[in-house]
């Protein structure tokens, strides 16, 4: 990039990001009912490894007790994770909230990290017998899972994640309605600005419907900018394989892409090999927590997104006796509305993102391209 190229960046990123703060509880409710996830279980052990559990360290919690336990004890909430605390992203973020879930309502909190889709059941039930009274799962692919349990185990609720309004939804089952398409369209156009090479590429990790609407959306807010502007895009599989993730940036890179819209967790510090390595390094984005110490010259926004919010508003509601309840969880209207989410420019020199929060362990490509079509490519 030129001195010229590197200071238009950095001046519309900062138009963008100022004007384009979000939230994440606000505006209407989605369209479409998903079953996919913005992360994946293949980092985590294989099925018939244990996945690793943690409860509070203080035991109890301080606050009143919470209605809709039982014999006048604290709320207990447990969250399943698909992947792992520490990969400062889209688990560890929920696995931060934990803390302030517990400060905000007075509940005793619980959680599983690392667990497959085919060990969530087994965890799921393992809670319900211990007596949890909320069980959350972090992750669209446990939509299923959760679906099923509710309608065995009535007397427990459940917090689920989904693209939207849930066919049939159950009784006991809040409803987190995900919306990450409209943060990508922004990134888009981002994209459709910067590029030099007239070419950008969306890389995401596993094909769900959440990341096909958000590669549609930002091959949207690329046309809206750039209407000549050519697409690509790859699905690794993986959301947290570091070594794929570069073989596919390699592969779009080669391809003449140089502004990359990430759809992926770890698997961005693959990108920022691949970026690093190349002749032209390519720029790049991200979501859930901000990455520009992963690659400082190269990083120009990432969307950033707070679960606390989502999740307390269902405690909230459960507290209050409601048993179900849908909770969007989009793009809104400011950083400070509960479960926020903010468009977040590069900047120089910040720390890196470290989870903190409760809990004491215990044990529990193809590249396709679309070169003169101004349609996009997925359904």
């Amino acid at each position: 990039m030129t001195n010229q190229a590197t200071t238009l960046r950095r001046l519309t990123v900062g138009l963008l990001a100022t004007g384009l703060l979000l939230a994440g509880c606000g505006g209407e409710d989605a369209t479409d009912t998903a079953t996919g996830d913005a992360t994946t279980d293949t980092a985590a052990p294989d099925a018939d490894t244990d996945a690793a559990t943690a409860s509070d360290t203080g035991g109890e919690s301080t606050g009143d007790p919470a209605d809709g336990s039982s014999d006048g004890e604290s709320l207990r909430f447990a969250m399943i994770l698909p992947g792992p605390i520490q990969d400062a992203d889209y688990n560890a973020i929920a696995y931060e909230g934990l803390a302030g879930l517990e400060a905000d309502y007075g509940i005793a909190t619980e959680y599983s990290e690392q667990v497959a889709v085919a060990d969530a059941e087994r965890v799921a039930r393992e809670y319900i017998t211990d007596g949890v009274d909320v069980i959350g799962l972090h992750g669209g692919q446990f939509l299923t899972i959760a679906t099923d349990l509710a309608a065995e185990f009535p007397d427990t609720t459940f917090v689920a994640e989904s693209s939207g309004p849930m066919d049939a939804q159950p009784d006991n089952v809040w409803n987190i309605a995900r919306e990450f398409a409209p943060g990508f369209y922004v990134q888009g156009a981002l994209a459709g600005l910067m590029t030099e090479t007239n070419t950008v590429a969306f890389l995401g990790g596993i094909d769900i419907p959440d990341y096909k609407a958000s590669a549609n959306a930002m091959f949207a807010g690329a046309r809206s900018v750039a209407p000549e502007v050519e697409l690509l895009f790859n699905f690794t599989g993986d959301q947290n394989d570091a070594v794929v993730a570069r073989q596919s940036a390699d592969a779009l890179i080669n391809e003449g892409a140089d502004v990359l819209v990430l759809g992926l967790n770890n698997g961005i510090y693959g990108v920022a090999e691949s970026s690093a390595a190349a002749a032209d390094p390519a720029l790049m984005t991200s979501s859930f927590t901000d990455k520009v110490t992963v690659a400082p010259d190269t990083f120009l926004v990432s969307t950033l997104w707070d679960f606390e919010g989502a999740f307390g508003q269902a405690i909230e509601g459960i507290q209050a006796g409601e048993a179900s309840g849908v909770i969007p969880h989009e793009p809104g209207v400011g950083p400070d509305h509960p479960g926020r989410t903010a468009q977040r420019p590069r900047r120089r020199g910040d720390p890196g993102h470290r989870p903190v929060g409760p809990g004491r362990r215990r044990r529990g490509r193809r590249a396709r391209q679309d070169r003169r079509g101004r349609r996009p490519l997925m359904s």
